[in-house]
């Protein structure tokens, strides 16, 4: 997790507007599109931004100070309750695009492909109060992964969530690195290059305030 430390407080709340609408019209969630910004670590789970499409609570909230640790069997991937598998070691990497507001986006979009999520997220609700009060309740990286760990050994819809997640950002990062091998065989002609360069220049432009 992204942490100040033993005693920290959380900095971060899931901003609304990078959440998941109610579904209405039967089109489904939908999303709000912002100008490219760095956010701060933050992660789409419910329809309306809490546990309750009534609730005011706007996600799950992660700390700062993200730091990487190579504990002896904290990082090894191991099958949940919904039947899928968890890898701790990329849940780090989907904490760190969770950082930049269009690949946050890019996984909100691609979520929506997983119709066991869906189906889950519509008719339970999301995992924000649960995974604030998992957070809350540990001091340190290591003793969160642990406790995560044995959690999402037991509770379905905490796994699916993280998993459901872990693989819309690992298809994301698949079609990346497919596309740029296609553009190496091709010689370095790239149609994209123009719009990266782009959004490049505008990432960065507009930082959270702590």
């Amino acid at each position: 997790m992204m942490r100040v430390g033993t005693g920290g407080k959380f900095v971060a709340v899931v901003r609304r507007s990078l959440l998941w609408s109610s579904p209405g019209n039967g089109r489904g969630p939908a999303l709000n599109v912002q100008r490219r910004t760095v956010i701060t670590g933050q992660i789409p789970t419910s329809p309306t931004g809490g546990d309750a499409p009534a609730s005011s609570t706007p996600g799950w909230e992660l700390r700062r100070g993200h730091h990487l640790h190579s504990s002896v069997g904290l990082h090894t991937s191991f099958p949940t309750a919904c039947g899928r598998t968890f890898n701790p070691q990329l849940y780090y990497e989907v904490l760190q695009a969770c950082c930049d507001q269009q690949w946050l986006q890019a996984i909100q979009r691609e979520l929506r492909n997983d119709k066991e999520w869906m189906d889950t997220l519509r008719r339970e609700g999301g995992v924000a109060k649960a995974m604030n009060a998992l957070t809350e309740s540990t001091h340190h990286d290591d003793e969160f992964m642990m406790k995560l760990r044995d959690t999402l050994k037991t509770d379905k819809k905490m796994s699916l969530t993280l998993c459901a997640i872990q693989e819309s950002y690992e298809r994301i990062r698949n079609k990346r690195d497919i596309h740029e091998t296609q553009v190496a065989a091709d010689g370095g002609n790239d149609p994209y290059a123009a719009m990266r360069r782009k959004q490049q220049g505008e990432f960065g432009n507009k930082y959270p305030s702590f």
